[in-house]
């Protein structure tokens, strides 16, 4: 046992800056009452308050200065790397919260914007009708193409503004996504947990922080009215088509409208973004007949980017693209030979490849029996050869976990069943060990009981009666879907025969990973985890 040499607080070395730190942080710590330490009282000082609490262990070999102590020097270097680990957090933490506030505040500012913009194009719609209206029969009939040609700059107008909204909107709730995941993950006290997922923890990061902010500095002013000049313009058409002369009229364009490039819009679903496409929309303010765009793009990796010409329309799919690769892209618009700026950039990520992942036989009850491919469970009886013990085994009912944890995104898998009885859906990875799946608040199933014929749906001790659709009476379910959101919280089982939505659980978001879980009973009927699928295009409620 190694030897620890004391050494009291009054002849502390204060000159050394160790020494000194440590006691500077001691007194710190004790002046506020909340640290780990509490200094012995100086017996020269007379004490005129209540008797102080006796010395802890910890404040005696912080100031013991325990220099001989190997094991003080491993917890200094553990609570160092701890220290290092939770300042790294805090400033990733610091720097979303500014990002955060950066969004907010440009989000104010877009709609300050918008409603002058709406405020001044009614002034316009109004001023041009009182000046239609007073020229009589003859501009009546130029009424309507002025007005619908104001309606259509301020909708587009309004579009670029209400995009630059949605982004800003979208950037705050990525953001505060990744704020959440991040402070769970810093009180999270299972070292092993967090290690696991601060690969994960450091690309939410990088994704959250190269979200563009809109722009707004190539905004105009909206809608002026109509210059005098303009209404002189329109007075002389008015004598000139009295005369018989024929002369084409159209509102002016704000150059600067026309010059600035246009706006690629948010992600406006999930299925924008597959595992090998995307589908690219803008908004364009200088939009007129005969302009067509110009889209580039490239991966992350490239240095050159790839030039699409000719773009008619205001949106463009990329196809065959490579799985979970992040893409960026840019568009301008081109009229004739002119052509505006490029875009802002635009970043996208491909879809990874859905998940193939089996069954985990380290939390498979010591009754079940497991395939050798572990994607089959069933229970053979009590002759099963016994198997290692091991702390993540189920002890009480026949449950199991997939050997994956899901911490983001969208996944779907199916499960062949039996008509002997089973319950299927997910759980936590720490899900009690001593409960049935459903029976608590960190699982969510789907059952069938065989001798009534009944699926339920249960949660946290509770269930729904669940119809299914038979088309004969001795007809049931052979193969049960499961979609997770986690970002969404979103739980839902599918009837794979009619593609059925058979019950979706909303929660207000996953507190920890979550994983497939099953129960195959005691009937003796094998269960089958089907993974690597697609999901499927049906409607789950979302």
């Amino acid at each position: 046992m190694a030897t620890t040499t004391m050494t009291s607080p009054a002849k502390l070395d204060t000159s050394s800056g160790r020494g000194s730190a440590r006691f500077q942080t001691a007194r710190a710590e004790v002046a506020s009452g909340s640290g780990f330490y509490q200094l012995v009282p100086d017996p020269t000082t007379p004490d005129t308050r209540s008797p102080s609490p006796r010395p802890s262990p910890r404040a005696i070999r912080r100031l013991s200065n325990m220099t001989e102590s190997t094991d003080a020097e491993d917890i200094d270097f553990f609570l160092k790397v701890v220290s290092e680990f939770r300042a790294y957090v805090s400033e990733k933490i610091e720097e979303l919260q500014d990002q955060h506030q950066t969004n907010e505040n440009r989000l104010e500012e877009i709609q300050r914007i918008l409603k002058e913009s709406e405020e001044t194009w009614t002034t316009t719609e109004i001023g041009i009708s009182k000046e239609i209206n007073s020229l009589v029969s003859l501009l009546q009939k130029q009424q309507g193409i002025y007005v619908e040609q104001i309606k259509k700059q301020r909708s587009r107008e309004t579009d670029v503004l209400r995009t630059k909204m949605d982004v800003c909107r979208r950037n705050m709730k990525i953001i505060s996504g990744v704020l959440g995941f991040a402070k769970r993950i810093a009180s999270e006290k299972d070292e092993s947990l967090r290690q696991h997922t601060l690969k994960e923890l450091k690309q939410r990061f990088t994704s959250a922080s190269e979200r563009d902010v809109p722009n707004i500095t190539d905004h105009h002013d909206g809608g002026r009215g109509l210059s005098q000049s303009t209404l002189n313009d329109i007075r002389t058409l008015l004598e000139e088509s009295i005369s018989g002369a024929t002369k084409s009229f159209a509102l002016p364009a704000t150059s600067k409208a026309n010059n600035s490039p246009p706006t690629i819009t948010a992600q406006s679903s999930p299925d924008d973004v597959t595992k090998n496409s995307i589908i690219v929309r803008w908004v364009d303010g200088g939009l007129s007949d005969g302009v067509m765009y110009e889209l580039e793009w490239k991966y992350a990796t490239e240095l050159l980017p790839k030039s699409i010409r000719d773009i008619q329309d205001t949106q463009y799919v990329l196809n065959d693209l490579n799985s979970n690769c992040e893409i960026t892209v840019r568009v301008r618009r081109c009229l004739s030979e002119a052509c505006s700026e490029f875009s802002a950039l635009a970043f996208f990520r491909t879809k990874p490849q859905p998940a193939k992942f089996h069954l985990d036989s380290d939390t498979a009850h010591a009754k079940l029996q497991l395939s050798p491919d572990l994607f089959s469970v069933h229970y053979p009886g009590e002759s099963k050869n016994p198997v290692q013990k091991s702390p993540s085994r189920f002890t009480f009912a026949l449950n199991v976990l997939g050997n994956i944890s899901f911490f983001t995104g969208r996944h779907y898998w199916e499960i062949l069943v039996n008509t002997d009885g089973w319950a299927v859906g997910v759980a936590y990875r720490n899900v009690p060990r001593n409960s049935w799946l459903g029976s608590n608040t960190s699982s969510w199933i789907l059952h069938y009981n065989p001798s009534k014929r009944e699926y339920k749906a249960r949660h946290g001790g509770e269930f729904v009666d669940i119809k299914v659709r038979r088309p004969s009476r001795t007809e049931d379910i052979r193969r049960v879907g499961i979609f997770v959101d986690y970002e969404q919280g979103i739980v839902s089982f599918v009837d794979c025969r009619h593609m059925d939505v058979l019950h979706t659980y909303r929660t207000n978001g996953f507190e920890q990973p979550i994983a497939a879980a099953v129960n195959p009973f005691y009937h003796g009927g094998v269960l089958t985890m089907i993974t690597g699928l697609d999901i499927p295009d049906i409607n789950f409620g979302i």
